[in-house]
């Protein structure tokens, strides 16, 4: 590497100096390369080459740093041996232009008979390491070509695989779209057929004037019948052996069940859509007449729980529909032993043993005591404040999505 730096060095206080260029000069091929004041780096070339490589420079107004030449000079040939001058042209204000220069010598050396034997070695010896690399090379391309055929081969096996399962689809396909159709077929007319028995057992129900749910057979979970007396009432068929007369029932929380005395005295909701209260006084006439077993049915995160209570009877309304019960088994636990012995209460009836009425501070209607364990008719779907439909061993504050209650002759 060649570098040729200038410095301007004043003498004299009231004369200046600025550089205007540089300059690397070869005794015999001129000018190597050269800078201009505020131009870039030039290089020349004699001799239909140049050897002259990142040459680089920089001239500076700055008096404390040095302005600069640099050339990178590689695989020197005979000719290039010889004297370099580094030559600066610096302009002053008393003398004019002046030229500086300095000298440096370069010899390029022929090679020994030594020197070739060396490098032929080290030629020979990359020359063996690149065979030796290119003979592994070539087993490495074998090996992945022989991998590369191994897995055509399995990925077409898998294509005709795949093709073979398709074809299976899709006649699977055909032969499920068959005998969906079939199916279809084969349930209308069950639908049919299904329709017919329940006429014919409703209408030999009708015919019998049963008087109890007892009485009722039919292939139907649930069947609206009307007693001798005159009552409409929904029959529990199933649970447990049938014969439940169903006197509270929730399922989708379509009717509302915040009323008051007189409606839950008469009763409210639809009975054919299933969201119904059969009414207090029916209940009472009911267990007035003979003994009586209460169910209660409740799902409660899609498990199915019960609780089921002996000797269940509803007092007159002069004794504001008072609860009794017995004794309790299940799987909910006992939730409704808190209200035995308590009266009714609806929002215009306060009969509880609170405060304040239970009815309206949890939006229902209900045996309260003070206020409550259980709250079947509260509001459907509420998690606020215990206002949901409750009970208590089983839900806690949450709320119920289904409840039955039903009674049954012992």
């Amino acid at each position: 590497t060649l570098n040729c730096s200038f410095q301007v060095l004043e003498a004299d206080e009231n004369e200046t100096a600025t550089l205007q260029a540089l300059y690397i000069l070869h005794e015999t091929n001129g000018v190597i390369a050269t800078i201009n004041k505020g131009q870039p780096v030039l290089t020349t070339i004699h001799g239909g080459h140049s050897n002259s490589k990142n040459a680089k420079g920089e001239i500076f107004d700055d008096k404390l740093k040095d302005s600069y030449l640099q050339v990178t000079l590689s695989n020197l040939q005979f000719s290039e041996s010889g004297k370099y001058f580094c030559e600066a042209h610096a302009k002053r204000s008393e003398r004019g232009v002046e030229r500086l220069n300095k000298m440096l010598t370069i010899s390029v050396l022929s090679p020994t008979f030594e020197d070739l034997v060396k490098v032929m070695e080290k030629v020979l010896r990359k020359s063996d390491e690149d065979n030796i690399s290119i003979h592994e090379n070539k087993q490495t391309l074998k090996y992945i070509q022989e991998d590369s055929d191994t897995k055509e081969k399995n990925i077409k096996s898998i294509e005709e695989d795949l093709n073979t399962k398709q074809q299976n689809i899709i006649s699977l396909k055909e032969d499920f779209n068959a005998f969906q159709q079939t199916m279809n077929t084969f349930r209308e007319k069950l639908e049919v057929i299904s329709a017919n028995v329940s006429k014919i057992e409703r209408e030999r129900t009708e015919i019998k004037k049963i008087t109890s749910c007892r009485e009722v057979k039919t292939r139907e979970e649930r069947l609206v019948v009307t007693l001798a007396s005159g009552l409409k009432v929904m029959c529990d068929t199933k649970t447990d052996g049938g014969g439940w007369i169903i006197f509270q029932r929730r399922t989708y929380g379509i009717v509302d069940f915040y009323r008051s005395w007189q409606e839950y005295r008469d009763g409210f909701g639809d009975i054919n859509i299933g969201e119904f209260y059969l009414g207090n006084e029916h209940i009472y006439n009911l267990t007035s007449s003979a003994k009586y077993d209460l169910r209660i049915d409740i799902k409660y995160n899609r498990n199915s729980y019960y609780a089921q209570y002996s000797d269940f009877q509803i007092l007159s309304e002069k004794d504001k529909y008072k609860l009794k019960i017995g004794a309790y088994s299940g799987n909910s636990g006992d939730s409704l032993s808190y209200h035995n012995s308590m009266s009714f209460s609806t929002y215009d009836k306060d009969n509880d043993l609170y405060g304040s009425n239970c009815a309206t501070n949890y939006l229902s209607a209900w045996w309260y005591n003070s206020c409550h364990n259980s709250n079947l008719n509260g509001q459907w779907g509420s998690k606020i404040n215990s206002n949901g439909v409750i009970w208590n061993t089983l839900t806690k504050g949450e709320s119920a999505s289904f409840t039955e209650m039903k009674i049954r002759e012992k």
